[in-house]
C-alpha cells in the first residue's frame, strides 16, 4: 500500500469512529429520554456518517 492511500484513510476511519459513538450515544438516549426528536436526528447522522466513513474507505482501500 502506498503512502498515499495510508494517509487518505485516516479522515475515513475518524468518520466510522465518530459514526458509531453517535449511534452508541443516541440509541440509549433516544429510548430513555423525553428528548426524542434530537436524539433521533443524532442517530440518523451518526449513522450517515458511519456509512459515508465506511464507503469512503472501502474506496480508497483504507
Amino acid at each position: 500500500m502506498t503512502q498515499t492511500i495510508q494517509r487518505t484513510g485516516k479522515p475515513y476511519k475518524a468518520m466510522i469512529a465518530l459514526g458509531a459513538a453517535s449511534v452508541v450515544i443516541g440509541t440509549p438516549v433516544l429510548f430513555f429520554n423525553h428528548h426524542g426528536y434530537a436524539a433521533g436526528i443524532a442517530l440518523l447522522g451518526g449513522a450517515v456518517v458511519y456509512v459515508i466513513g465506511k464507503a469512503g474507505a472501502w474506496w480508497n482501500h483504507a
